[in-house]
């Protein structure tokens, strides 16, 4: 033994890894059970129907309060429920609350959203003051800090 190597811990040797293989498709069950703990397995499998991102809302138009804006926030909604890749979450804050209630017409637009796992938020401070939080009908509420950690432990944020 070498003076010079006394009191250093020796390197720890990682696990023997292998890829095996089962029918055309090959898996790395072997590398992820070797080395990680089963709750950590849920962010290594991708969603294809997913998008890591945030769409927020915060008026019930896009643009300008016209025709037209209402007739291109409805078209934009209606369309996103029909699209291969939805974003993770929508989020509603202040008169855009209002598109989660028992009476919008989006509502069933949003229900499919959240069918197909999108988390429908919608901004509690802004339900109370507008008084809609009795009368909405999907999604849960978040509060502002819910909202930021939304929007930073996500890939894109989009606001219209």
């Amino acid at each position: 033994m070498d003076e010079n190597n006394i009191g250093i811990a020796p390197v720890p040797i990682p696990p023997k890894l292998s890829i095996t293989e089962n029918k055309p498709h090959f898996y790395l069950e072997d590398i992820i059970n070797d080395c990680l703990p089963q709750e950590d397995l849920q962010p290594f499998f991708f969603d294809a129907s997913k998008i890591d991102a945030v769409l927020i809302f915060s008026q019930k138009y896009i643009g300008q309060p016209d025709e037209l804006g209402y007739e291109l926030l409805e078209g934009f909604i209606t369309e996103l429920q029909a699209l291969d890749r939805i974003p993770n979450d929508i989020i509603f804050l202040h008169k855009a609350v209002e598109l989660c209630a028992d009476s919008s017409p989006l509502l069933p637009c949003l229900q499919r959203l959240q069918e197909r796992g999108c988390r429908i938020k919608f901004c509690e401070n802004s339900a109370q003051f507008f008084g809609f939080q009795d009368v909405i009908s999907i999604g849960s509420s978040a509060s502002p800090a819910d909202i930021i950690n939304i929007c930073l432990n996500s890939k894109k944020v989009i606001r219209f």
